[in-house]
């Protein structure tokens, strides 16, 4: 009778606890940060952002010095030297980093193939909205240029195009997006309560370089950097719940898209800009309802 008490006792104890490191555990989830450490880890991102743009700016110096001139090269030297640098750098993981590992995290589809479904709604979303584009241009609804945005000097710019659509989405998301999880995942246990947000942020601010540096207004780079915010938000979601390469894939998408839209700010630019919005956003629901019953 002893012994029976003895061992009850000690389930009691182990249940009491677990229970207790399961309270610790949702209370360090929920409580939020000091105002100064959310300023910390704005900067820390912000810090990152900043090494992002000085790699490529230090690589198109660097080619140039060795006359490499050719868009095409820079990019694909740029977007190589980047990703492997901030690969390495912001690693959060303690294994060794090979190749297979890298293409192993890059090619991920978090939950597996039926979660492919949710990129599916997106090329389909994006694939109807440049229909809408093109039947507003025929019927002279909408009468801004369709291809202007392909032509520099009035020649076809395909070294614009591939950057465009490849080789910026493939930095941004290889290279920014996760160095910006890792940092924040690094910083806080409530990680989860800070990492879309600081995606957001920091991905709108960054079109801020386009100040200056660009033919664009200043109208349209500010246009450019909430319509970033947004994007931004939704695609930190897309990375978090599915993985990098769905998000890559949705990314591409989404500027295959961008590059048919008014360069212009205009009634039509903010209609498809909320269109898109609308897309990602409703897909984004669906994925956060999901993981709402199937927290990792």
């Amino acid at each position: 009778m002893k012994y029976y008490c003895v061992e009850t006792i000690k389930e009691l104890k182990k249940t009491m606890a677990s229970e207790r490191s399961y309270i610790t555990h949702v209370q360090t989830q929920e409580e939020s940060l000091p105002y100064y450490q959310k300023a910390k880890l704005f900067v820390q991102c912000g810090i990152v952002c900043l090494e992002f743009f000085f790699l490529q700016f230090v690589c198109v110096l660097m080619l140039r010095a060795f006359g490499v001139r050719e868009y095409f090269i820079q990019s694909l030297a740029v977007t190589t030297v980047v990703i492997g640098f901030m690969f390495t750098r912001n690693d959060n993981s303690k294994e060794k980093i090979t190749v297979e590992r890298f293409i192993q995290e890059i090619t991920e589809i978090k939950g597996g193939s039926a979660n492919i479904k949710y990129v599916v709604y997106a090329f389909v979303g994006y694939v109807g909205l440049l229909g809408l584009r093109f039947l507003l241009n025929t019927f002279n609804i909408d009468e801004s240029p369709l291809y202007d945005n392909f032509y520099k000097d009035d020649q076809f710019d395909i070294s614009m195009v591939l950057d465009s659509v490849l080789f910026s989405v493939i930095t941004e998301e290889i290279a920014l997006r996760r160095s910006l999880f890792n940092t924040t995942k690094k910083y806080t246990p409530q990680w989860r309560n800070y990492l879309y947000p600081m995606s957001a942020l920091w991905f709108g601010l960054i079109h801020f370089v386009n100040i200056g540096t660009s033919s664009f207004t200043n109208v349209y780079v500010f246009y450019q950097m909430g319509y970033g915010m947004v994007m931004g938000y939704f695609f930190a979601i897309f990375t978090d719940k599915l993985g990098i390469f769905p998000t890559l894939v949705v990314h591409f998408c989404n500027n295959v898209t961008a590059i048919f839209m008014p360069f212009t700010l205009s009634f039509f630019l903010v209609f498809y800009s909320v269109i898109s919005a609308a897309i990602l956003g409703l897909i984004s629901i669906k994925l956060l309802k999901i993981d709402n019953n199937k927290t990792d």
